[in-house]
């Protein structure tokens, strides 16, 4: 397992970031050992906000899952800018494989699949 100052030089240098905007409350690595002051401190160019809320309930990355996890779709589209979406791989036996994903609640949800690089 990397350790969080590890964490931090693979997603800068991977993603380009050329800002990181947390929350006050925002601390990531094993034993939350980089918090938002430490963070910019490392990184010049990061931005820390206050918290909001939605609902009475502090919009948070724990928030964004329970939402997709219960199905509150329209909750997620009112927190993240981005839609849903879920990657799975079917092989020959029918057997999906979710590894590592939030999948939604029962319901009927609009999908795209690509088979053989072609979107349908």
């Amino acid at each position: 397992m990397e350790s969080g100052m590890d964490f931090l030089k693979n997603i800068i240098a991977q993603t380009k970031a050329k800002e990181i905007i947390v929350g006050v409350d925002f601390a990531f690595g094993k034993g939350r050992e980089i918090d938002a002051n430490k963070l910019s401190t490392l990184f010049k160019n990061t931005k820390i906000v206050e918290t909001e809320k939605i609902n009475s309930k502090k919009i948070s990355t724990t928030l964004l899952k329970e939402a997709v996890s219960s199905g509150e779709m329209t909750l997620v589209y009112a927190l993240s800018p981005f839609h849903y979406t879920v990657e799975a791989k079917i092989d020959a036996k029918s057997i999906v494989d979710f590894t590592n994903q939030i999948i939604p609640n029962a319901g009927i949800y609009a999908c795209f699949i690509v088979v053989n690089e072609v979107r349908y």
